[in-house]
């Protein structure tokens, strides 16, 4: 019996990465309700990750790794102002 088989993240390599971490994807779902996006592609999260922490219900802690390792793949950076993260393009 063949049975078709969906994964959500099947060729969305940063997407199986945010969900294969602790509390990834609720923290990627306050990071996309605060989202404001750039015409470069980028978007702004006007949020502080002690904030983010807040809202996802999570440990800071557990924010702090996953924004380092999102910045380790290239994926986020600090914004401008100080007052947020930048999504890269």
């Amino acid at each position: 019996l063949n049975e078709d088989r969906f994964v959500l993240t099947e060729g969305m390599t940063a997407m199986r990465w945010v969900m294969q971490r602790d509390n990834g994807y609720s923290v990627f779902l306050r990071m996309l309700e605060a989202m404001q996006p750039a015409p470069d592609g980028s978007a702004h999260v006007p949020l502080l990750p002690t904030e983010l922490a807040a809202r996802a219900g999570v440990a800071r802690a557990t924010v702090r790794n996953l924004l380092a390792d999102a910045r380790a793949q290239g994926w986020l950076g600090d914004d401008e102002s100080g007052t947020g993260l930048r999504l890269q393009a």
